[in-house]
């Protein structure tokens, strides 16, 4: 994670400032999978205060929500509550380089606006986003 900005304090006021933007291609993408929408379980992998949960959850049936800052989690579980309590939506506190979720879990894995908060490190791979990659297609079902 960038270390330019603490997302534990940021997590109170991160709304004001940030809209899920682009939230109509990714139903379209989703809708190229040929499952009904309903039946989807998703991975948000980098889920922030839940703005792209909050979305998903107008639709598919089920989500597993993943942060690695604990401020940005709890945020997003207070704002998201009805459908916690429903059952519909999970969160979980871990690193999107390696998720803690069996092979071939999930119908989709969404990872919106996190790609450019992940540090590129001498110590891993050069491209450390290859990791991220090979994490979500990994907990992907096939096909």
């Amino acid at each position: 994670m960038g270390e330019f900005e603490n997302y534990s304090q940021t997590s109170h006021t991160y709304d004001k400032t940030r809209i899920p933007a682009g939230v109509e291609i990714l139903f379209g993408s989703l809708a190229k999978l040929g499952i009904p929408f309903d039946r989807m379980k998703v991975l948000d992998a980098g889920c922030g205060t839940g703005n792209y949960s909050r979305e998903l959850l107008k639709h598919v049936g089920g989500i597993n929500a993943l942060d690695i800052n604990r401020g940005m989690i709890n945020t997003a579980a207070e704002k998201l509550n009805s459908a916690v309590r429903q059952g519909k939506i999970t969160f979980c506190q871990s690193n999107i380089q390696a998720l803690p979720f069996k092979a071939q879990t999930f119908d989709a894995v969404v990872i919106t606006q996190v790609l450019h908060h992940i540090e590129e490190r001498p110590d891993l791979d050069p491209a450390v986003h290859r990791l991220v990659f090979k994490e979500a297609y990994r907990v992907l079902k096939p096909n």
